[in-house]
């Protein structure tokens, strides 16, 4: 009996075998009840930077919905800078994974299809939330996440992690 191929939810793109076209993808993505997101994982050795979010009601890494015509990588400085109140110039890297996800929370209603970026970062560093989106957010050890009460792929991406040698 033939194995059927992969959907697009379960292929791994974090050995880089992402379409060229990520943009296209959004773009037809989000013509359906899909919505393009970046989540965004600050990342201190073993330790990760999740934030008490007050609609999804879970502990979630930073993140937001990509822009029409806007790179993912621009929406990653932009949602950080308007959440956590920092300016990066860092270049990233390739997202560490992507994901596809139900929305939960007060507004619940679409699917996200995000991009998980790792950004390496000094947990002594002060931090300035948006106190209308976040109750508060707090630095977890990675063996500490608390994962069920988070995004459903949130032990998947410690495990990249930590296969990556990071944490």
């Amino acid at each position: 009996m033939p194995v059927p191929a992969p959907r697009a939810r379960d292929r791994d793109f974090s050995r880089g075998s992402a379409p060229r076209q990520r943009s296209r993808i959004f773009a037809v993505e989000s013509r359906s009840r899909h919505e393009p997101f970046d989540a965004l994982v600050l990342v201190d050795r073993d330790h990760i930077l999740l934030v008490d979010h007050k609609n999804a009601r879970l502990w979630l890494p930073s993140g937001g919905h990509v822009e029409p015509g806007e790179h993912p990588r621009t929406t990653v400085m932009r949602e950080i800078r308007e959440e956590l109140g920092l300016d990066l110039s860092d270049v990233l890297e390739k997202p560490l994974m992507v994901t596809i996800a139900e929305t939960v929370g007060i507004s619940a209603g679409h699917t996200d299809v995000s991009l998980w970026y790792v950004i390496n970062f000094d947990r002594r560093t002060k931090l300035v939330f948006d106190p209308t989106e976040f109750h508060s957010v707090q630095w977890f050890h990675s063996s500490e996440a608390p994962v069920s009460r988070s995004d459903p792929h949130l032990q998947r991406f410690l495990g990249k992690l930590a296969l990556t040698g990071r944490p």
